[in-house]
């Protein structure tokens, strides 16, 4: 027989890697289908048979990317890949490459500013004009009777649609309902914006007020008071009447400690001082107040000192009213003397103070003149203290009364306290006249119209 020859087997090559070619499948390939996401519903896969050291099970990559081919050897098969469902995205429920951070770590958003009054008046009357104009455009209007219907008029006649007369009048009464809306929307705006009123700080500082009220007194007590008089006040009230030019030799510092004020001739009571001294104050020290200022624990009295006690000031003070009426009226009898209708009426109720009366009176007897008027109280001063000024006319004009003016002034610079005025003045009018403007210091002096001798110096003559 003869030999049978067989050919060696040849030998397999080792397969070589490939990045990006998939592996051919051990399989016939079906038609190609559409690719669809995997979804937790889709049914897996039948498995593939297991190879001879297989590695361990690992999900497989989704289906539109095949894994890269292994190199194999010669002795062993290239293992087969197997299918172990769809891909879960448990994580944020989202394909790879759609995430996105979490809502609620976005920033929040600006709150959007309300618009005003003004604003949603106007958009409301805008899209209401809009939606009425489209709709009268949109629909035609009503044919007149015994015309043609649109699309048969007659020869000539325009093609325009025709707008009903009260179409004007609705527009027009738009257009007043927007300027009205606008003018109260503005009125309104205005009238939720409210401006506090301004306050002072002296009222809402009751430190303020109290030194508010101290000035005051101060300042009437140095212009008004005057320099020969002893004025008694706490520390802080005297540190303020001498800052005001008041003369520090002549104020009484009262402490803690201060029996009474009994050496002055006023006191300045401010709520230290009423506090100190107690209903005695008014009772014993000082009955009668000659100005205050302020209000509540605030208030600065000046009071008058009644050096023998109150029940003997009050005493002398009802004679001195009733002796400022009887000479009063007197004095308008003189035929030297006019007085205005203003003044005749406070001489006779007794409110000039005697010194006026007194000088008045003496200067009667010798010069003529007119008394325009008695100076009111100033600001802080009680009604109840007489009128310490006066404005002196001539009875003559031209250079004549100028020099009876002067000469009225030369006898009042001659006179002696207590009737040596605090000031004497000779103003010009806008009328061009000239007055003379007296005036006499507080406090008022009592029982000077009851003594018997002279009150008043009278000048030698030359």
């Amino acid at each position: 027989m003869p030999a049978i020859r067989v050919k060696p087997a040849q030998p397999t090559q080792a397969a070589q890697p490939v990045s990006a070619a998939p592996a051919e499948p051990s399989t016939p390939l079906a038609a190609p289908t559409p690719l669809a996401a995997p979804t937790p519903s889709a049914a897996p896969a039948a498995p593939a048979p297991p190879a001879k050291n297989a590695a361990p099970d690992r999900p497989a990559p989704p289906a539109d990317r095949a894994p890269a081919a292994q190199p194999t050897s010669a002795a062993q098969p290239a293992p087969a890949l197997q299918d172990t469902g769809p891909i879960s995205y448990r994580e944020h429920e989202l394909m790879p490459g759609q995430w996105r951070p979490a809502e609620d770590k976005r920033k929040p958003s600006r709150p959007q500013a309300e618009p005003s009054l003004v604003t949603l008046l106007a958009t409301t009357i805008s899209l209401w004009v809009k939606r009425h104009t489209r709709r009268s455009r949109a629909t035609p209007p009503p044919t007149r009777t015994g015309q043609p219907p649109a699309g048969s008029a007659p020869q000539g006649q325009r093609g325009s649609e025709l707008v009903p007369r009260w179409g004007w009048f609705r527009l027009v009464a738009l257009g007043l309902v927007v300027a009205l809306a606008a003018v109260a929307g503005v009125v309104l705006a205005r009238g939720n914006t409210k401006t506090p009123a301004p306050r002072s700080s002296a009222t809402s500082n009751p430190v303020l007020t109290a030194q508010a009220a101290r000035t005051q007194a101060a300042g009437w007590v140095a212009g008004q008071v005057s320099k020969n008089a002893i004025v008694s006040c706490d520390p802080v009230m005297c540190s303020a009447l001498q800052s005001h030019g008041f003369p520090g030799s002549n104020l009484d510092q009262l402490g803690p400690s201060a029996p009474d004020p009994l050496d002055s001739n006023l006191i300045v009571a401010t709520n230290v001082l009423r506090s100190q001294f107690g209903t005695r104050l008014t009772s014993v020290y000082a009955p009668v107040v000659l100005a205050s200022f302020g209000t509540g624990s605030a208030e600065v009295q000046v009071r008058a000192v009644a050096p023998d006690g109150a029940p003997a000031y009050l005493a002398q003070l009802s004679s001195d009213f009733a002796a400022r009426k009887s000479f009063g009226r007197t004095l308008l009898r003189n035929s030297n003397l006019v007085a205005s209708a203003a003044a005749k009426r406070e001489l006779e109720l007794g409110q000039v103070d005697s010194r006026l009366i007194s000088v008045i009176g003496t200067l009667g007897e010798s010069h003529s003149f007119a008394i325009v008027s008695f100076g009111g109280a100033t600001t802080g001063e009680s009604a109840q203290v007489p009128l310490r000024s006066a404005i002196l006319a001539s009875r003559t004009s031209g250079s004549t009364a100028a020099s009876a003016l002067e000469s009225l002034r030369s006898f009042l610079i001659a006179q002696q306290p207590p009737y040596l005025p605090a000031s004497m003045q000779i103003v010009r009018l806008p009328t061009g006249q000239k007055e003379l403007s007296v005036r006499f210091a507080a406090p008022y002096p009592l029982g000077l119209l009851g003594s018997s001798r002279s009150v008043v110096k009278i000048p030698a003559a030359g």
